[in-house]
Protein backbone atom coordinates (compact mmCIF):
# COMPACT_ATOMS: atom_id res chain seq x y z
CA UNK A 1 0.00 0.00 0.00
CA UNK A 2 2.87 2.36 0.80
CA UNK A 3 4.45 1.74 -2.59
CA UNK A 4 1.11 2.14 -4.36
CA UNK A 5 0.64 5.48 -2.59
CA UNK A 6 4.09 6.71 -3.62
CA UNK A 7 3.20 6.29 -7.30
CA UNK A 8 1.36 9.61 -7.15
CA UNK A 9 4.49 11.41 -5.96
CA UNK A 10 6.63 12.43 -8.96
CA UNK A 11 9.77 12.48 -6.80
CA UNK A 12 9.49 8.78 -5.98
CA UNK A 13 7.37 7.46 -8.83
CA UNK A 14 10.03 5.68 -10.90
CA UNK A 15 11.75 3.91 -8.01
CA UNK A 16 8.43 3.06 -6.38
CA UNK A 17 7.14 1.64 -9.65
CA UNK A 18 10.11 -0.69 -10.01
CA UNK A 19 9.89 -1.84 -6.39
CA UNK A 20 6.13 -2.31 -6.64
CA UNK A 21 6.47 -4.43 -9.76
CA UNK A 22 8.91 -6.71 -7.93
CA UNK A 23 6.59 -6.85 -4.93
CA UNK A 24 3.66 -7.86 -7.16
CA UNK A 25 5.84 -10.63 -8.60
CA UNK A 26 6.95 -11.96 -5.20
CA UNK A 27 3.35 -11.92 -3.92
CA UNK A 28 2.20 -13.57 -7.16
CA UNK A 29 -0.12 -10.67 -7.95
CA UNK A 30 1.03 -11.06 -11.51
CA UNK A 31 -1.96 -9.59 -13.30
CA UNK A 32 -1.65 -6.44 -11.18
CA UNK A 33 2.03 -6.25 -12.08
CA UNK A 34 1.28 -6.84 -15.76
CA UNK A 35 -1.32 -4.03 -15.87
CA UNK A 36 1.00 -1.64 -14.06
CA UNK A 37 3.99 -2.22 -16.35
CA UNK A 38 1.98 -2.17 -19.57
CA UNK A 39 0.40 1.12 -18.53
CA UNK A 40 3.80 2.66 -17.90
CA UNK A 41 5.32 1.34 -21.13
CA UNK A 42 2.55 3.04 -23.08
CA UNK A 43 4.16 6.32 -21.95
CA UNK A 44 7.50 5.34 -23.44
CA UNK A 45 9.95 2.44 -23.47
CA UNK A 46 11.87 1.74 -20.28
CA UNK A 47 14.13 -1.29 -20.13
CA UNK A 48 13.56 -1.77 -16.40
CA UNK A 49 9.82 -2.05 -16.94
CA UNK A 50 10.26 -4.30 -19.98
CA UNK A 51 12.52 -6.56 -17.96
CA UNK A 52 9.98 -6.66 -15.14
CA UNK A 53 7.28 -7.63 -17.64
CA UNK A 54 9.53 -10.47 -18.82
CA UNK A 55 9.76 -11.69 -15.23
CA UNK A 56 6.01 -11.34 -14.68
CA UNK A 57 5.19 -13.27 -17.85
CA UNK A 58 7.62 -16.01 -16.81
CA UNK A 59 5.54 -16.32 -13.63
CA UNK A 60 2.43 -16.55 -15.81
CA UNK A 61 4.10 -19.32 -17.89
CA UNK A 62 3.79 -17.21 -21.04
CA UNK A 63 7.04 -18.16 -22.76
CA UNK A 64 6.59 -16.03 -25.87
CA UNK A 65 5.82 -12.75 -24.12
CA UNK A 66 8.42 -13.31 -21.42
CA UNK A 67 11.16 -13.97 -23.94
CA UNK A 68 10.10 -11.01 -26.08
CA UNK A 69 10.23 -8.47 -23.24
CA UNK A 70 13.51 -9.84 -21.89
CA UNK A 71 15.09 -9.51 -25.35
CA UNK A 72 13.75 -5.97 -25.76
CA UNK A 73 15.31 -5.01 -22.44
CA UNK A 74 18.62 -6.62 -23.43
CA UNK A 75 18.71 -4.83 -26.78
CA UNK A 76 18.06 -1.49 -25.12
CA UNK A 77 20.67 -2.13 -22.41
CA UNK A 78 23.35 -3.08 -24.95
CA UNK A 79 22.57 0.00 -27.03
CA UNK A 80 22.94 2.12 -23.91
CA UNK A 81 26.17 0.43 -22.78
CA UNK A 82 24.62 -1.00 -19.60
CA UNK A 83 26.50 -4.29 -19.41
CA UNK A 84 25.34 -5.17 -15.91
CA UNK A 85 21.66 -4.83 -16.84
CA UNK A 86 22.23 -6.93 -19.98
CA UNK A 87 23.98 -9.61 -17.89
CA UNK A 88 21.02 -9.85 -15.51
CA UNK A 89 18.51 -9.99 -18.37
CA UNK A 90 20.49 -12.68 -20.21
CA UNK A 91 20.64 -14.66 -16.96
CA UNK A 92 16.86 -14.47 -16.57
CA UNK A 93 16.47 -15.53 -20.19
CA UNK A 94 18.59 -18.57 -19.38
CA UNK A 95 16.30 -19.45 -16.46
CA UNK A 96 13.23 -19.00 -18.67
CA UNK A 97 14.61 -21.29 -21.37
CA UNK A 98 15.55 -23.93 -18.80
CA UNK A 99 12.09 -23.84 -17.22
CA UNK A 100 10.66 -24.68 -20.65
CA UNK A 101 13.22 -27.47 -21.20
CA UNK A 102 15.09 -25.55 -23.92
CA UNK A 103 18.56 -26.36 -22.65
CA UNK A 104 20.72 -25.37 -25.59
CA UNK A 105 19.26 -21.88 -25.57
CA UNK A 106 19.60 -21.72 -21.77
CA UNK A 107 23.30 -22.55 -21.97
CA UNK A 108 23.85 -19.95 -24.68
CA UNK A 109 22.12 -17.17 -22.73
CA UNK A 110 24.13 -18.04 -19.63
CA UNK A 111 27.29 -17.66 -21.74
CA UNK A 112 26.13 -14.29 -23.02
CA UNK A 113 25.35 -13.19 -19.47
CA UNK A 114 28.89 -13.97 -18.31
CA UNK A 115 30.27 -12.31 -21.43
CA UNK A 116 28.76 -9.06 -20.19
CA UNK A 117 29.63 -9.37 -16.48
CA UNK A 118 31.30 -12.23 -14.61
CA UNK A 119 28.59 -12.87 -11.98
CA UNK A 120 28.21 -15.82 -9.61
CA UNK A 121 24.60 -16.43 -10.65
CA UNK A 122 25.64 -16.95 -14.28
CA UNK A 123 28.12 -19.64 -13.26
CA UNK A 124 25.50 -21.31 -11.06
CA UNK A 125 23.05 -21.43 -13.98
CA UNK A 126 25.68 -23.09 -16.18
CA UNK A 127 26.72 -25.46 -13.40
CA UNK A 128 23.14 -26.66 -12.98
CA UNK A 129 22.85 -27.29 -16.72
CA UNK A 130 26.10 -29.28 -16.75
CA UNK A 131 24.97 -31.25 -13.68
CA UNK A 132 21.74 -32.06 -15.50
CA UNK A 133 23.94 -33.52 -18.26
CA UNK A 134 25.99 -35.41 -15.64
CA UNK A 135 29.15 -33.58 -16.65
CA UNK A 136 30.88 -33.54 -13.28
CA UNK A 137 34.01 -31.68 -14.34
CA UNK A 138 32.26 -28.77 -16.05
CA UNK A 139 29.64 -28.46 -13.32
CA UNK A 140 32.23 -28.40 -10.55
CA UNK A 141 34.27 -25.78 -12.41
CA UNK A 142 31.24 -23.50 -12.73
CA UNK A 143 30.14 -23.92 -9.11
CA UNK A 144 33.69 -23.27 -7.91
CA UNK A 145 33.84 -20.11 -10.04
CA UNK A 146 30.57 -18.94 -8.48
CA UNK A 147 31.90 -19.64 -4.99
CA UNK A 148 35.14 -17.76 -5.71
CA UNK A 149 33.13 -14.73 -6.86
CA UNK A 150 30.69 -14.74 -3.96
CA UNK A 151 31.68 -16.96 -1.08
CA UNK A 152 29.45 -14.99 1.30
CA UNK A 153 26.43 -16.71 -0.26
CA UNK A 154 26.16 -20.45 0.38
CA UNK A 155 24.25 -21.11 -2.85
CA UNK A 156 27.29 -22.30 -4.84
CA UNK A 157 28.47 -24.45 -1.92
CA UNK A 158 25.03 -26.06 -1.69
CA UNK A 159 25.17 -26.80 -5.41
CA UNK A 160 28.62 -28.36 -4.98
CA UNK A 161 27.32 -30.50 -2.13
CA UNK A 162 24.42 -31.72 -4.25
CA UNK A 163 26.75 -32.37 -7.20
CA UNK A 164 29.07 -34.48 -5.06
CA UNK A 165 26.06 -36.30 -3.63
CA UNK A 166 24.78 -37.14 -7.09
CA UNK A 167 28.14 -38.57 -8.12
CA UNK A 168 28.49 -40.67 -4.98
CA UNK A 169 31.06 -38.49 -3.22
CA UNK A 170 28.96 -38.59 -0.10
CA UNK A 171 31.54 -37.78 2.56
CA UNK A 172 32.65 -34.67 0.68
CA UNK A 173 29.03 -33.68 0.14
CA UNK A 174 28.30 -34.10 3.85
CA UNK A 175 31.26 -31.92 4.84
CA UNK A 176 30.07 -29.17 2.51
CA UNK A 177 26.47 -29.37 3.74
CA UNK A 178 27.61 -29.22 7.37
CA UNK A 179 29.74 -26.17 6.58
CA UNK A 180 26.65 -24.45 5.17
CA UNK A 181 24.55 -25.35 8.20
CA UNK A 182 27.21 -23.93 10.55
CA UNK A 183 26.87 -20.46 9.01
CA UNK A 184 24.81 -17.97 10.99
CA UNK A 185 24.73 -14.94 8.68
CA UNK A 186 21.58 -15.10 6.53
CA UNK A 187 21.70 -11.54 5.21
CA UNK A 188 22.44 -12.87 1.71
CA UNK A 189 18.83 -14.12 1.44
CA UNK A 190 17.52 -10.59 0.97
CA UNK A 191 19.67 -10.02 -2.11
CA UNK A 192 18.53 -13.28 -3.74
CA UNK A 193 14.88 -12.97 -2.74
CA UNK A 194 14.88 -16.25 -0.79
CA UNK A 195 12.97 -16.67 2.47
CA UNK A 196 14.08 -18.75 5.42
CA UNK A 197 11.55 -21.55 4.91
CA UNK A 198 12.54 -22.06 1.27
CA UNK A 199 16.21 -22.21 2.23
CA UNK A 200 15.53 -24.64 5.08
CA UNK A 201 13.74 -26.90 2.63
CA UNK A 202 16.62 -26.77 0.12
CA UNK A 203 19.33 -27.63 2.65
CA UNK A 204 17.13 -30.30 4.27
CA UNK A 205 16.65 -31.96 0.89
CA UNK A 206 20.39 -32.20 0.36
CA UNK A 207 20.94 -33.69 3.84
CA UNK A 208 18.10 -36.14 3.22
CA UNK A 209 19.65 -37.38 -0.01
CA UNK A 210 23.16 -37.60 1.48
CA UNK A 211 22.05 -39.62 4.50
CA UNK A 212 19.89 -41.91 2.37
CA UNK A 213 22.91 -42.57 0.17
CA UNK A 214 25.25 -43.19 3.10
CA UNK A 215 22.78 -45.63 4.67
CA UNK A 216 22.38 -47.66 1.51
CA UNK A 217 26.06 -47.49 0.66
CA UNK A 218 26.95 -48.95 4.06
CA UNK A 219 25.07 -52.10 3.09
CA UNK A 220 27.24 -52.81 0.03
CA UNK A 221 30.69 -51.41 0.83
CA UNK A 222 33.38 -53.91 1.82
CA UNK A 223 33.20 -54.89 5.47
CA UNK A 224 35.49 -57.61 6.80
CA UNK A 225 34.93 -59.94 9.70
CA UNK A 226 32.50 -59.58 12.57
CA UNK A 227 33.86 -56.14 13.53
CA UNK A 228 33.59 -54.79 10.01
CA UNK A 229 30.08 -56.11 9.46
CA UNK A 230 28.93 -54.82 12.85
CA UNK A 231 30.38 -51.41 12.07
CA UNK A 232 28.54 -51.35 8.74
CA UNK A 233 25.27 -52.22 10.48
CA UNK A 234 25.75 -49.41 12.99
CA UNK A 235 26.51 -46.92 10.22
CA UNK A 236 23.48 -48.08 8.29
CA UNK A 237 21.26 -47.63 11.35
CA UNK A 238 22.76 -44.21 12.20
CA UNK A 239 22.48 -42.82 8.69
CA UNK A 240 19.08 -44.44 8.23
CA UNK A 241 17.73 -42.59 11.26
CA UNK A 242 19.19 -39.29 10.05
CA UNK A 243 17.68 -39.90 6.61
CA UNK A 244 14.22 -40.51 8.05
CA UNK A 245 14.48 -37.40 10.22
CA UNK A 246 15.40 -35.16 7.29
CA UNK A 247 12.82 -36.84 5.05
CA UNK A 248 10.12 -36.01 7.57
CA UNK A 249 11.31 -32.43 7.91
CA UNK A 250 11.50 -32.04 4.12
CA UNK A 251 7.94 -33.30 3.74
CA UNK A 252 6.67 -30.91 6.40
CA UNK A 253 8.37 -27.86 4.87
CA UNK A 254 7.19 -28.85 1.38
CA UNK A 255 3.57 -29.09 2.52
CA UNK A 256 3.71 -25.70 4.26
CA UNK A 257 5.28 -24.00 1.26
CA UNK A 258 2.90 -25.77 -1.11
CA UNK A 259 -0.16 -24.46 0.71
CA UNK A 260 1.31 -20.94 0.66
CA UNK A 261 1.88 -21.17 -3.10
CA UNK A 262 -1.69 -22.28 -3.72
CA UNK A 263 -3.00 -19.43 -1.56
CA UNK A 264 -0.92 -17.05 -3.69
CA UNK A 265 -2.43 -18.53 -6.87
CA UNK A 266 0.71 -20.31 -8.07
CA UNK A 267 -0.80 -23.74 -8.80
CA UNK A 268 2.09 -25.50 -10.58
CA UNK A 269 4.64 -24.72 -7.89
CA UNK A 270 2.07 -25.42 -5.17
CA UNK A 271 1.05 -28.83 -6.52
CA UNK A 272 4.70 -29.79 -7.05
CA UNK A 273 5.59 -28.90 -3.46
CA UNK A 274 2.55 -30.73 -2.08
CA UNK A 275 3.41 -33.81 -4.16
CA UNK A 276 6.95 -33.80 -2.79
CA UNK A 277 5.55 -33.30 0.69
CA UNK A 278 3.38 -36.41 0.24
CA UNK A 279 6.19 -38.59 -1.16
CA UNK A 280 5.59 -42.19 -0.15
CA UNK A 281 1.88 -41.67 0.45
CA UNK A 282 0.79 -43.10 -2.88
CA UNK A 283 -2.60 -41.76 -3.88
CA UNK A 284 -2.14 -38.38 -2.17
CA UNK A 285 1.16 -37.67 -3.94
CA UNK A 286 -0.17 -38.96 -7.26
CA UNK A 287 -3.22 -36.71 -7.08
CA UNK A 288 -0.94 -33.67 -6.89
CA UNK A 289 1.47 -34.94 -9.54
CA UNK A 290 -1.44 -35.50 -11.93
CA UNK A 291 -2.65 -31.93 -11.46
CA UNK A 292 0.85 -30.57 -12.02
CA UNK A 293 1.34 -32.80 -15.08
CA UNK A 294 -1.94 -31.71 -16.65
CA UNK A 295 -0.98 -28.06 -16.17
CA UNK A 296 2.65 -28.21 -17.31
CA UNK A 297 2.40 -30.64 -20.22
CA UNK A 298 -0.21 -28.31 -21.75
CA UNK A 299 2.59 -25.72 -21.84
CA UNK A 300 5.39 -28.02 -23.03
CA UNK A 301 5.31 -31.66 -24.09
CA UNK A 302 8.98 -31.84 -23.03
CA UNK A 303 7.72 -32.07 -19.44
CA UNK A 304 6.05 -35.45 -20.04
CA UNK A 305 9.02 -37.76 -19.24
CA UNK A 306 9.62 -35.89 -15.98
CA UNK A 307 6.12 -36.76 -14.81
CA UNK A 308 6.49 -40.35 -15.99
CA UNK A 309 9.58 -40.49 -13.76
CA UNK A 310 7.89 -38.89 -10.76
CA UNK A 311 4.69 -40.91 -10.94
CA UNK A 312 6.52 -44.09 -11.87
CA UNK A 313 8.63 -43.83 -8.72
CA UNK A 314 5.63 -43.00 -6.56
CA UNK A 315 3.43 -45.86 -7.73
CA UNK A 316 6.37 -48.22 -8.36
CA UNK A 317 5.42 -48.61 -12.01
CA UNK A 318 8.37 -49.84 -14.04
CA UNK A 319 6.59 -49.26 -17.35
CA UNK A 320 6.35 -45.52 -16.65
CA UNK A 321 10.02 -45.36 -15.68
CA UNK A 322 11.06 -47.19 -18.83
CA UNK A 323 8.83 -44.97 -20.97
CA UNK A 324 10.52 -41.89 -19.56
CA UNK A 325 13.91 -43.30 -20.58
CA UNK A 326 12.93 -43.14 -24.22
CA UNK A 327 11.71 -39.55 -24.03
CA UNK A 328 14.30 -37.67 -22.00
CA UNK A 329 16.45 -35.31 -24.08
CA UNK A 330 20.00 -36.56 -24.58
CA UNK A 331 22.47 -35.53 -23.34
CA UNK A 332 20.73 -32.65 -21.60
CA UNK A 333 18.61 -34.79 -19.26
CA UNK A 334 21.10 -37.50 -18.31
CA UNK A 335 20.47 -36.86 -14.60
CA UNK A 336 16.75 -37.78 -14.67
CA UNK A 337 17.63 -40.65 -17.01
CA UNK A 338 19.91 -42.04 -14.32
CA UNK A 339 17.08 -41.63 -11.77
CA UNK A 340 14.71 -43.58 -14.02
CA UNK A 341 17.30 -46.32 -14.61
CA UNK A 342 17.96 -46.68 -10.88
CA UNK A 343 14.24 -46.83 -10.13
CA UNK A 344 13.66 -49.50 -12.77
CA UNK A 345 16.60 -51.59 -11.51
CA UNK A 346 15.38 -51.46 -7.91
CA UNK A 347 11.89 -52.55 -9.00
CA UNK A 348 13.41 -55.42 -10.99
CA UNK A 349 15.28 -56.56 -7.87
CA UNK A 350 12.23 -56.57 -5.60
CA UNK A 351 11.58 -60.15 -4.60
CA UNK A 352 14.47 -61.41 -6.70
CA UNK A 353 15.20 -61.07 -10.40
CA UNK A 354 13.11 -63.46 -12.48
CA UNK A 355 15.11 -65.63 -14.95
CA UNK A 356 13.54 -63.87 -17.90
CA UNK A 357 14.55 -60.46 -16.57
CA UNK A 358 18.25 -61.12 -16.01
CA UNK A 359 19.31 -59.76 -19.38
CA UNK A 360 17.25 -56.60 -18.84
CA UNK A 361 18.79 -56.18 -15.38
CA UNK A 362 22.27 -56.30 -16.90
CA UNK A 363 21.43 -53.81 -19.64
CA UNK A 364 19.83 -51.34 -17.25
CA UNK A 365 22.63 -51.63 -14.69
CA UNK A 366 25.27 -51.24 -17.38
CA UNK A 367 23.50 -48.16 -18.73
CA UNK A 368 23.32 -46.59 -15.27
CA UNK A 369 27.00 -47.34 -14.63
CA UNK A 370 27.91 -45.81 -17.97
CA UNK A 371 26.04 -42.61 -17.11
CA UNK A 372 27.14 -42.21 -13.50
CA UNK A 373 29.26 -44.72 -11.59
CA UNK A 374 28.59 -42.93 -8.35
CA UNK A 375 24.85 -43.56 -8.64
CA UNK A 376 24.99 -47.27 -7.81
CA UNK A 377 26.22 -47.79 -4.27
CA UNK A 378 24.24 -44.89 -2.82
CA UNK A 379 21.16 -46.81 -3.96
CA UNK A 380 22.35 -50.11 -2.56
CA UNK A 381 23.36 -51.36 -6.02
CA UNK A 382 26.59 -52.91 -7.23
CA UNK A 383 27.84 -53.76 -10.70
CA UNK A 384 27.67 -57.33 -12.04
CA UNK A 385 31.22 -58.24 -13.07
CA UNK A 386 33.12 -60.96 -14.87
CA UNK A 387 36.21 -61.31 -12.68
CA UNK A 388 39.63 -62.63 -13.66
CA UNK A 389 42.62 -62.75 -11.33
CA UNK A 390 46.16 -63.71 -12.38
CA UNK A 391 49.13 -64.31 -10.17
CA UNK A 392 49.63 -65.16 -6.52
CA UNK A 393 46.55 -65.75 -4.35
CA UNK A 394 44.33 -65.62 -7.47
CA UNK A 395 41.59 -67.89 -6.14
CA UNK A 396 41.39 -66.18 -2.74
CA UNK A 397 41.33 -62.67 -4.22
CA UNK A 398 38.73 -63.67 -6.80
CA UNK A 399 36.42 -64.95 -4.07
CA UNK A 400 36.89 -61.82 -1.99
CA UNK A 401 36.17 -59.49 -4.91
CA UNK A 402 33.11 -61.45 -6.05
CA UNK A 403 31.50 -61.02 -2.60
CA UNK A 404 30.60 -57.45 -3.50
CA UNK A 405 29.02 -58.03 -6.90
CA UNK A 406 25.96 -59.91 -8.19
CA UNK A 407 26.91 -63.41 -9.27
CA UNK A 408 25.69 -65.93 -11.80
CA UNK A 409 25.88 -63.89 -14.98
CA UNK A 410 28.63 -65.80 -16.81
CA UNK A 411 26.19 -66.81 -19.55
CA UNK A 412 25.63 -63.12 -20.27
CA UNK A 413 29.33 -62.26 -20.35
CA UNK A 414 28.92 -60.20 -23.53
CA UNK A 415 26.63 -57.82 -21.61
CA UNK A 416 28.83 -57.50 -18.52
CA UNK A 417 31.64 -55.25 -17.47
CA UNK A 418 34.78 -57.24 -16.65
CA UNK A 419 37.68 -56.62 -14.33
CA UNK A 420 41.09 -58.23 -14.63
CA UNK A 421 43.38 -58.19 -11.59
CA UNK A 422 47.07 -58.97 -12.10
CA UNK A 423 49.37 -59.64 -9.12
CA UNK A 424 52.84 -58.73 -10.33
CA UNK A 425 56.01 -60.31 -8.99
CA UNK A 426 57.56 -56.94 -8.15
CA UNK A 427 55.14 -56.24 -5.29
CA UNK A 428 52.53 -54.30 -7.23
CA UNK A 429 49.01 -55.17 -8.33
CA UNK A 430 47.19 -53.78 -11.36
CA UNK A 431 43.58 -54.01 -12.43
CA UNK A 432 41.76 -53.13 -15.61
CA UNK A 433 38.06 -52.54 -16.15
CA UNK A 434 36.52 -53.18 -19.56
CA UNK A 435 33.07 -52.31 -20.81
CA UNK A 436 30.80 -54.87 -22.52
CA UNK A 437 32.08 -53.69 -25.91
CA UNK A 438 35.66 -54.43 -24.83
CA UNK A 439 36.86 -50.85 -24.34
CA UNK A 440 39.02 -49.92 -21.37
CA UNK A 441 36.78 -48.19 -18.83
CA UNK A 442 39.17 -47.70 -15.92
CA UNK A 443 41.75 -49.34 -13.77
CA UNK A 444 44.43 -48.73 -11.20
CA UNK A 445 47.62 -49.88 -9.55
CA UNK A 446 48.64 -50.38 -5.94
CA UNK A 447 51.75 -51.37 -4.06
CA UNK A 448 51.14 -54.78 -2.50
CA UNK A 449 54.40 -55.89 -0.87
CA UNK A 450 52.50 -58.33 1.34
CA UNK A 451 49.34 -60.21 0.45
CA UNK A 452 48.42 -61.33 3.92
CA UNK A 453 44.82 -60.97 5.08
CA UNK A 454 45.16 -57.24 5.74
CA UNK A 455 46.95 -56.65 2.43
CA UNK A 456 44.25 -58.47 0.49
CA UNK A 457 41.47 -56.51 2.15
CA UNK A 458 43.17 -53.21 1.42
CA UNK A 459 43.65 -54.22 -2.22
CA UNK A 460 40.00 -55.23 -2.66
CA UNK A 461 38.91 -52.00 -0.98
CA UNK A 462 41.04 -49.95 -3.38
CA UNK A 463 39.59 -51.78 -6.39
CA UNK A 464 36.03 -51.19 -5.16
CA UNK A 465 36.64 -47.48 -4.65
CA UNK A 466 38.12 -47.15 -8.12
CA UNK A 467 35.17 -48.96 -9.70
CA UNK A 468 32.66 -46.43 -8.39
CA UNK A 469 34.79 -43.31 -8.24
CA UNK A 470 36.44 -42.97 -11.62
CA UNK A 471 35.28 -41.41 -14.84
CA UNK A 472 33.89 -38.18 -13.41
Amino acid sequence: RLLEGLLEDPQYGTDALSDLGWMYFKLHRLRDGEALMLRELEKGFNRTYAHMLGTIYSGLYDYGKSRSYYLQSVENALAGGDSYFAAVAYYNLSLLEMSFYRYEQALEYSRLSLEQVDRASGHIARGELFQLMLDYGEARTEFQAAFDLNGDSPLALLDMADLNREFGRLEEALRQAEEIRSRRDNSWMYFYGINRMEWDRDITEVFRDIYRGLSREAAVKPGWGITGRAGALLLRAKYGWLYRYHRGRFRKLSRRLGRIQLEEDNPLHGWTLLAEGAEGYGRIALSYWKKAALFETSLSSAAEPWYDLRMGREQKDRSLLERSLGNFQRPWENSPRSEALAGAILLLKRGGIAPGEREKFLRLTGSLYGLNRGALRQRGLTLPLIIEVHGAEARSLGRMLSRFHPRGYAEFASLCYSVTLVINEGGTSSWYLRSPDGLTAGGGQRETPRLDRRGKRMLIGAIEESLYGEGM
